[in-house]
């Protein structure tokens, strides 16, 4: 065998253990990340259905996701604010109508309006975690989007 084809043969094998090897990792950690995902969802649901079972209403229940979000350590901890935000998102959909929930609140496309109404509300839920409030309150604006979407059908 001549030696270029030695050296093309040898980083052949060698680029196809290391894809087998990045392969079999990425395998084990994708399968590791499903099941906690999976237990994160299912926390979510029991906690959603123990907090709608007391009847709460809208605005309880984004007092509460706020109380509950301060549990993260960073805001950068996305796998706690995920759940947080999608505990916020299916309470609301259950909860009792807060009057005025969704007053003024503005579409979320609405961006200059959408600063102003988030600075402000962050402000008073979430002072001290402005990045973690504004990651929470863009699920008030979609709910009150699509809230009114329903009613214009």
């Amino acid at each position: 065998m001549s030696k270029p084809l030695k050296i093309i043969l040898i980083v052949l094998v060698s680029f196809t253990m290391l894809g087998s090897g990045c392969y079999f990792c990425g395998k084990i950690a994708l399968e590791k990340m499903e099941s906690g995902i999976m237990e994160t969802k299912e926390k979510v649901n029991a906690d959603v259905k123990a907090w709608n079972k007391q009847g709460h209403t809208q605005s309880e229940t984004l007092t509460e996701a706020f109380r509950r979000v301060k549990v993260c350590s960073s805001d950068f901890d996305l796998p706690c604010i995920i759940e947080h935000k999608s505990f916020l998102n299916l309470s609301l959909k259950n909860a009792k109508p807060s009057p005025n929930f969704c007053k003024n609140v503005p579409a979320p496309l609405e961006f200059t309006k959408s600063i102003s109404w988030r600075t402000s509300r962050c402000g008073q839920l979430a002072p001290d975690h402005p990045m973690i409030c504004d990651k929470l309150i863009d699920e008030v604006q979609n709910f009150c989007q699509n809230k009114n979407e329903q009613k214009k059908k």
